[in-house]
């Protein structure tokens, strides 16, 4: 066997282990309605390296309200190696570890939720509704 097929193979073996999965979706939450933010194969847990962020939006005249039952992102130092992220319109609020029973509102119509295990294991439960300010 030549060694440049033995390099080309072991490159193919190693960037095939390397599973990424990087979602973005843009939502726009109706008025006296509710949608579930499910993290990839919940309840199972996703891949290494997932990614997912919703951008979402609602009515003029409407706020948007968080529910999460179930967010577990394996602990990390200062969640670097994953997170569950939101904005809500003032900052960035970063999470590791077990936050179940979150319950956030954003400041005005738009909110930003991700859930990064770019180098660890996680998975996430909410929901999201809008309420009149």
């Amino acid at each position: 066997m030549s060694k440049w097929y033995l390099i080309v193979l072991l490159v193919g073996v190693a960037s095939s282990s390397n599973t990424e999965h990087r979602i973005t979706k843009l939502i726009t939450v109706p008025k006296d309605g509710t949608i579930e933010l499910l993290s990839l194969d919940y309840p199972n847990i996703p891949a290494v390296g997932t990614a997912q962020t919703w951008y979402l939006t609602s009515e003029e005249g409407t706020r948007i309200q968080l529910k999460c039952e179930d967010i577990w992102i394996a602990p990390s130092k200062r969640c670097l190696s994953g997170w569950f992220k939101i904005n809500t319109g003032r900052k960035d609020e970063r999470f590791c570890g077990n936050n179940s029973g979150l319950v956030t509102r954003s400041i005005r119509n738009e909110m930003m939720v991700q859930i990064d295990l770019n180098n660890t294991t996680g998975r996430s439960k909410c929901t999201v509704e809008t309420i009149n300010e």
